[in-house]
């Protein structure tokens, strides 16, 4: 889950395989895919290949193809993406991001209360 921010199209085949606990081929992603755009094989292709070189998506072998799945629930993912993205953040602006969220959540009392929960104060 390298870069972790998904473009449009990834977004749109990680819901597919988070919404569907079974395993797909390309063609059945490509199918799903064409009920609103159309897609060449090859893109589609492409696009999983660098979801699974992420770490999001597993590939097993079935007769001559492939099949998917998510190798992460959508929950993990996003959870994985906050902590990579607030480490980021950190490391880059340190003090200033900390005052910044800081700031935010003194605004808006329910973060500022579930941020109480979730660190294990009350």
């Amino acid at each position: 889950m390298t870069k972790q921010l998904l473009g449009s199209l990834e977004s749109r085949i990680m819901h597919f395989f988070w919404n569907s606990p079974d395993s797909h081929s390309i063609s059945d992603l490509q199918q799903f895919l064409n009920q609103s755009d159309t897609l060449a094989y090859t893109t589609v292709s492409t696009i999983v290949s660098r979801l699974e070189a992420k770490g999001l998506l597993h590939r097993e072998k079935s007769g001559r193809g492939y099949l998917y799945q998510a190798a992460v629930s959508e929950e993990e993912f996003r959870q994985s993406t906050s902590r990579k993205l607030i480490r980021n953040l950190l490391g880059s602006f340190g003090d200033l991001a900390i005052a910044g969220f800081v700031d935010e959540l003194k605004s808006d009392p329910k973060s500022l209360q579930k941020l109480r929960e979730l660190s294990g104060e009350n």
